[in-house]
């Protein structure tokens, strides 16, 4: 009797839509309608459908036939099995309605599954049995009950059969499953001379290390309900109960070593981001042909934000970095407005947080540029190493006697440096001389807060005399 699976419309039988037969008529009426049953009588009915212990049946056809094949060989060990390839095919229950394939998938929770045989070396098992059904059942049992592994002709398919099945269901089960019980019996006679008697000898023995090899693969099965491990010894069976007992704790990123953590802090975050988006300025003025600046919005790394243990770590990591920048040779720029603001890449606060800074200034109009930068380090820092590059290309302008060097806008521009203090290692290099430089130096090297009277920096003159420097204002 057929099966339908949804009540029936009322215009299945009108005739004035289409031409219904008296015998179509007769058996639409007789069609059984499936749903109307109680549900404990739809999941009778899913129960038989779904037999789960073909899977074993299967293997005991499989195991005879490899024994018909090898019996009468004379070395069984090189015959080759052939094994024929089983074509699974989706149950019809499944295939009714929505309703019916969830009602009975739900009954797969319910479900075990048993291997008495293990894979006897055909196959993998997912092509004998799906997956997603490995990953629904509650139980799964593997035993040697089925037959002696070690001891008669099928020593090779069956050995190899075990060691795919439990490589195959780590695999499996490790990407999530519902199972609460699992299974692994290898009490086998043959077995307990590889496995118990020479566990911890020096003597080769390839079994064994096939054992540890798949018990190493088991250790990513997490989260069963209750494992049974019987064969193995005792010391090796408790520590993978425990280990697949327990459930899966997520990895975190404090749980790395110190050494990689410090790498990806490296990758994360580091301090060329202003200098990129400097040069990015730069270019984009060549690009354009106009001297209009898009400033990036400043924002903290990530990293940075997570909390305050890796805030510290990376930041332990971070401030020992050089911050470099080069304000790069331009023919665009002709008035200070047109210089960028080196604060809108930088903030002060993180400024004022370095431990070496590396600036190079390659024509004279980038001396606006930076006075913002020293005006924030003359209120606090914490540098150990500063390196200041001026190349002036109009030096050569200021070698008249009547004219010194630096000028009144140079002089002016770089006057924060003098309270800019307590650095542990100064150096000026280009195109200040040094009757200015070496003041300077003993000026910023002095400790912070120091009352200590020093010579002031001094400009030259073009006729090679010192004096003193003018600043505007």
């Amino acid at each position: 009797m057929p099966v339908l699976s949804k009540p029936l419309a009322p215009w299945v039988f009108s005739r004035d839509r289409h031409n219904v037969t008296r015998f179509q008529e007769r058996s639409i009426r007789r069609t059984f309608r499936f749903l109307d049953l109680p549900a404990e009588m739809r999941e009778m009915i899913y129960d038989l459908c779904i037999d789960l212990q073909s899977v074993d049946r299967y293997f005991d056809t499989r195991y005879l036939a490899i024994n018909r094949q090898t019996k009468y060989k004379e070395e069984p060990h090189l015959v080759k099995l052939r094994y024929p390839k089983y074509r699974m095919k989706t149950h019809p229950i499944f295939l009714i309605c929505h309703q019916i394939c969830d009602e009975a998938a739900s009954l797969m929770s319910k479900k075990s599954v048993s291997f008495h045989h293990g894979l006897l070396g055909a196959w993998q098992i997912s092509d004998v049995l799906s997956e997603n059904i490995l990953q629904t059942v509650q139980s799964i049992n593997i035993t040697t009950k089925g037959h002696p592994i070690l001891r008669d002709c099928t020593c090779l398919p069956s050995w190899r059969g075990y060691l795919d099945l439990l490589a195959d269901l780590s695999r499996i089960l490790s990407e999530g499953h519902r199972l609460k019980s699992l299974t692994i019996d290898l009490e086998d006679d043959t077995l307990k001379e590889h496995v118990t008697d020479c566990w911890e000898s020096s003597i080769k023995c390839d079994y064994r290390n096939h054992i540890k090899e798949v018990c190493g693969r088991l250790k990513y099965i997490r989260g069963v309900g209750n494992v049974t491990i019987k064969g193995l010894p005792s010391a090796l069976a408790a520590s993978l109960k425990e280990r697949m007992e327990s459930k899966p704790r997520p990895i975190y990123f404090l749980d790395f070593p110190g050494e990689i953590r410090n790498k990806i802090y490296e990758y994360a975050v580091d301090y060329s981001g202003p200098n990129t988006q400097l040069q990015r300025i730069v270019k984009n003025w060549a690009a354009t042909n106009t001297l209009e600046t898009h400033y990036p919005t400043k924002t903290t790394p990530t990293i940075l934000l997570l909390n305050r243990q890796i805030y510290n770590e990376c930041s332990t990591l971070l401030h020992p970095t050089t911050l470099r920048v080069t304000c790069p040779a331009t023919a665009a720029l002709q008035s200070q407005k047109d210089v960028p603001d080196l604060l809108r890449l930088i903030s002060a606060p993180t400024l004022q947080k370095l431990q070496h800074l590396d600036l190079r200034l390659e024509s004279w109009e980038w001396i606006y540029a930076v006075e913002c930068l020293f005006h924030a380090l003359s209120h606090g820092n914490t540098l150990q190493t500063f390196r200041f590059e001026f190349r002036d290309s109009l030096k050569h302008q200021f070698q008249a006697p009547d004219k010194r060097y630096p000028d009144k806008n140079l002089a002016t521009s770089l006057s924060d440096l003098e309270y800019v203090q307590g650095v542990g290692q100064v150096k000026f290099v280009g195109s200040l001389p040094g009757c200015y430089t070496r003041p300077l130096i003993e000026m910023m090297q002095l400790r912070q807060g120091s009352l200590v009277q020093l010579p002031r920096p001094m400009a030259r003159r073009g006729d090679g005399k010192k004096v003193r420097l003018h600043y505007e204002g």
